[in-house]
């Protein structure tokens, strides 16, 4: 069976020249891996490596969400049963809780539009070193969507970004309510 990764899509930057496109097109694809990371939060796990890469496409056009290596329990992060002081996860998805060593279900609804806003945009939300761009996950706002792509609608735009909060507590409450805010929006 051959399989595909979404890395292949998000870094080809072909969206760059028609987000409204991609938005209609990238609904049911971003709508399954959302609807896996509901099933793994609901089983009291986070993924912590959401990014392109660990999606999978199947020949007739399902997403497979993988690599669940250093997915971590929601009582393994309670009880800070890992090392701290240890990244883990992709540097480029990393939301700010995570890299502060509290993950939590909405890091992953962090990463997934992290995955988005590059997709759209065709550019990693933040550059440089892995340093660099942890600590601009940190402390730095991400440019608008609509700086980059004038084309992308504004309620995409408002979307994205709320799902890409620095405060957890002001992202949407389910990785779901994500998923079907942005394909309300890309209705539009």
């Amino acid at each position: 069976m051959k399989t595909d990764c979404l890395s292949d899509c998000v870094h080809a930057k072909a969206v760059c020249r028609s987000p409204t496109r991609w938005c209609w097109h990238a609904r049911r694809p971003m709508g399954q891996v959302a609807s896996g990371l509901q099933y793994v939060h609901n089983h009291r796990l986070i993924h912590c490596d959401v990014k392109p890469e660990n999606m999978l496409l199947g020949p007739r056009g399902q997403v497979w969400l993988t690599d669940f290596g250093i997915a971590r329990s929601e009582s393994a992060v309670r009880n800070k049963q890992f090392k701290t002081y240890e990244l883990i996860g992709s540097a480029s998805y990393m939301a700010p809780e995570q890299i502060n060593g509290s993950p939590r279900h909405s890091s992953d609804q962090y990463a997934l539009a992290a995955v988005i806003y590059q997709w759209l945009s065709g550019q990693p939300l933040f550059q440089g070193t892995g340093l660099q761009v942890c600590l601009q996950h940190l402390s730095a706002p991400p440019l608008r969507l609509r700086d980059r792509v004038p084309s992308i609608s504004p309620t995409v735009e408002r979307v994205v970004l709320k799902a890409l909060s620095k405060d957890p507590f002001q992202r949407y409450a389910h990785v779901q309510e994500f998923a079907y805010a942005l394909q309300q929006a890309s209705l539009y």
